[in-house]
């Protein structure tokens, strides 16, 4: 089973011709015929599992927000549900609440703490005939997983194919902005039903891979996974994984378009996260640490900038009184920066006073609206240009 999508597990057994019965002779091929999803449960131990190392290694990849899944579409609750009984990590697998114990790891490291929530379930008795859970099902676990965990950021999905007065959700997010206990720092995604993703939500995040083309002048979010699967498929080649490099540039890009970037990990059922993406994580931080961290955190895009120049150079400046005043190139093109290939950058009337890269020495020359920057020496990339102006260059 080669393939990604290992999260659609189940419904993939249920439908076989989702995959083209690929997921059905897996199983029946390696558990036996009949075997019933939930005896995986016991597999599910997290035996392994340390909240505590999983929140050092975010912290250290650079990220400012934690969002866990709280429960996909197969139902299975990560949290003590009262209505999943005996569907929940505390009562069966782990025996353990996974969601609690993350949460108090992230924020004591300063992380903010989200929750995913899906709308949908394929293979649980309070469903409807169409697998998506009843209003009142909805109404108590999202009121009982925000009592208790109190999360800044909350992920809906598995909308689609309802309105949003299918599920009763405007009397639930009512609560949620003006009577609960996060309603002054709770940020909420689009995923809301029919005709809300992009025009409705604290933020916007679309379909998955969402990559916007340009700026967006609302806050939105590319959910990216590093492999092809969101779930843990450990029949996965090495050449499944993204590189660091394309996780870098991809933030990058995400940021001079005044977007988030939520960064997924699929842990195995004993709760650790696979190598392949440890090191996407710790290449993204260590890229972070090594002077880059203020062209990527409180900064906006460059709106004068275009998005891209010929030589893959990114733009985004400061927030607050240094906007304008000083501005982050990135550019992610290797071997440029040379005599030969310099580094090409956007300038402005007056043309900037300095340009630096970090620890490295640049050489750089106005030419009409352009600056050109050289290196004196072999450099990494991506590399960040910081480009400093005597007077703020305003946005048009």
């Amino acid at each position: 089973m080669q393939r990604g999508g290992a999260e659609w597990y189940l419904r993939k057994l249920q439908e076989p011709s989702r995959d083209d019965g690929a997921t059905r002779e897996h199983h029946a091929s390696t558990y036996g015929h009949g075997y019933p999803y939930e005896s995986f449960v016991p597999q599910f131990t997290a035996g392994s599992w340390d909240p505590n190392a999983w929140a050092d290694l975010f912290k250290q990849a650079g990220a400012k927000y934690v969002v866990l899944t709280s429960k996909h579409h197969d139902g299975f609750c990560l949290w003590p549900s009262a209505t999943h009984p005996g569907w929940n990590a505390a009562d069966c697998g782990p025996k353990r609440d996974l969601v609690g114990e993350l949460a108090a790891a992230v924020r004591s490291r300063g992380m903010k703490f989200g929750l995913y929530y899906s709308l949908l379930e394929w293979n649980h008795d309070i469903n409807d005939q169409k697998r998506v859970l009843r209003p009142e099902v909805v109404a108590a676990d999202v009121r009982d997983i925000v009592i208790r965990y109190r999360p800044s950021v909350l992920w809906f999905d598995g909308d689609w194919g309802r309105p949003t007065s299918f599920w009763q959700l405007l009397p639930l997010l009512a609560w949620l902005y003006n009577e609960s206990p996060v309603r002054d720092e709770i940020v909420v995604n689009d995923r809301l039903g029919q005709g809300c993703s992009g025009a409705h939500g604290d933020f916007f995040n679309g379909r998955d891979r969402f990559l916007a083309e340009s700026a967006l002048a609302h806050k939105w979010e590319c959910c990216m996974t590093i492999g092809s699967s969101w779930g843990h498929n450990r029949n996965l080649s090495k050449a499944c994984y993204k590189q660091p490099l394309e996780v870098i540039e991809l933030l990058a890009e995400v940021t001079a378009r005044n977007g988030n970037l939520l960064l997924n990990v699929g842990p195995s059922c004993d709760g650790c996260i696979i190598e392949e993406e440890r090191a996407v994580l710790t290449g993204v931080g260590e890229w972070l640490a090594h002077m880059w961290y203020p062209a990527i955190f409180d900064t906006r895009p460059w709106s004068l900038a275009p998005v891209r120049t010929r030589d893959l150079v990114l733009y985004t400046t400061p927030k607050g009184e240094r906007a304008g005043v000083v501005v982050y190139g990135i550019a992610l093109e290797k071997g440029a920066g040379t005599e030969d290939q310099p580094v090409v950058v956007l300038a402005q009337v007056p043309p900037p006073t300095a340009v630096r890269a970090g620890p490295c020495a640049v050489h750089f020359a106005v030419s009409g609206d352009t600056v050109s920057v050289h290196f004196t020496q072999p450099v990494d990339f991506p590399l960040v240009l910081e480009l400093t102006y005597g007077v703020p260059q305003k946005p048009r």
